[in-house]
C-alpha cells in the first residue's frame, strides 16, 4: 500500500519540541501507514512523537524522522507504536501494551494490517476495577514499606539508648538512674535519642493506624484524576466529581492535599502519590450506595 499522507499533518499527532530548525516532519516508512490509519480513525487519541532521526536535503533542510509513538488517551497511557529490528526479518512494526501477554508486553510484526489490528485489539483504557485494583497493588505498597522503613528507625534509636545503658548497667544500679544520670550530665546525645526515639514512635504509631485501618477494612482508597474521584470501599467502587463528592472526604482530602507524597497524618490517611490517597473513615462512615 502506497503512502501519499503525511500523519504528522493530523491534528492529534504531535511532533517533540526541536532545538533545530525543522523544514519538515514525517513518519518514518515502517510506521507511516499504520500511523496515519489508527490516528485518522481514533481521533480522540494522542499520538506523540519520542523518538526521531534526521534527513537532510541537498539544501541542507532538516526533516525529523519519527519512529516512536505513544498514544494516550485523557489521562491514560494505551501504548507505544514503535521501529523495531528482527534478526530474521529486519525493520519491523513494534506494539507494546499492558494487555499484550507476552513476557515484555510486546508484538511484532513487518505486516502493517496485523499491526494495526492489534493495535486495536489491545489499546483500550483500564476498566474502572483495573484501576481500583492497580491503585490498590500501590498503596499497599507504599503502606508497607514505609510501615517497614520506620520500624528500622524506631529501632535504630532503640538500640543507641540500649548500648549507652548497658554500658552504665554494667557499672551502676540501672537503665532508669542511667537516663537521670545522663540529664544530670547533660548529655545532649542521650537526650536528642530519646527525642528522635519519641519523635519516630508517633509518626510508627500514625502508620500503624492507617495500616491497621486498611487492614481492617475501615479506609477508603482514592483515586484523583483532573476533578473526578474514583473511591473505593472495600468491594465497592463509586465514581464522583467536584460537585457529587461526600462531604466526610472532601476535608480529610484536603488536608492530605497539603503533605508530601508518602506522608501520614494522626486518624485522617496517608497521601500515596500525587493521585492515590488512603482515607481512615469515620465509625459513622458507611459504604456509599
Amino acid at each position: 500500500m502506497s503512502i501519499t499522507n503525511n500523519a504528522m499533518d493530523l491534528p492529534n499527532v504531535h511532533a517533540p519540541e526541536a532545538k533545530e530548525l525543522v523544514s519538515a516532519y514525517k513518519v518514518t516508512s515502517v510506521l507511516a501507514t499504520v500511523i496515519w490509519e489508527l490516528a485518522l480513525k481514533n481521533p480522540m487519541w494522542s499520538f506523540k512523537a519520542t523518538n526521531f532521526s534526521w534527513e537532510v536535503n541537498d539544501k541542507q533542510q532538516k526533516t525529523m524522522v519519527a519512529s516512536k509513538f505513544v498514544v494516550s488517551h485523557n489521562w491514560e497511557t494505551l501504548g507505544t507504536i514503535e521501529r523495531g529490528y528482527r534478526s530474521n526479518t529486519g525493520t519491523v512494526i513494534e506494539i507494546e501494551s499492558h494487555r499484550i501477554t507476552t513476557r515484555q508486553n510486546n508484538y511484532r510484526t513487518d505486516n502493517f494490517e496485523k499491526a494495526i489490528a492489534k493495535v486495536r485489539k489491545t489499546f483500550k483504557p483500564r476498566s474502572v476495577l483495573e484501576v481500583a485494583a492497580e491503585a490498590v497493588g500501590t498503596a499497599d505498597t507504599v503502606v508497607r514499606q514505609e510501615h517497614h522503613g520506620k520500624d528500622r528507625v524506631v529501632r535504630k534509636y532503640q538500640e543507641e539508648i540500649k548500648q549507652k545503658a548497658i554500658d552504665y548497667v554494667t557499672k551502676g544500679p540501672g537503665y532508669n538512674l542511667f537516663l537521670e544520670y545522663a540529664k544530670q550530665q547533660g548529655d545532649k546525645s542521650v537526650a536528642n535519642s530519646l527525642e528522635m526515639l519519641q519523635i519516630a514512635t508517633d509518626e510508627l504509631s500514625t502508620i500503624e493506624g492507617i495500616k491497621t485501618a486498611m487492614g481492617a477494612k475501615k479506609s477508603a482508597l482514592v483515586v484523583v484524576d483532573e476533578g473526578k474521584y474514583l473511591v473505593k470501599i472495600n468491594d465497592n467502587v463509586q465514581l464522583y466529581d467536584d460537585t457529587t463528592l461526600p462531604t466526610e472526604f472532601r476535608g480529610k482530602l484536603g488536608l492530605l492535599k497539603l503533605v508530601n507524597e508518602k506522608q501520614f497524618i494522626t486518624d485522617v490517611g496517608c497521601r500515596v502519590n500525587k493521585e492515590i490517597y488512603v482515607l481512615k473513615l469515620d465509625e459513622q462512615t458507611e459504604e456509599p450506595k
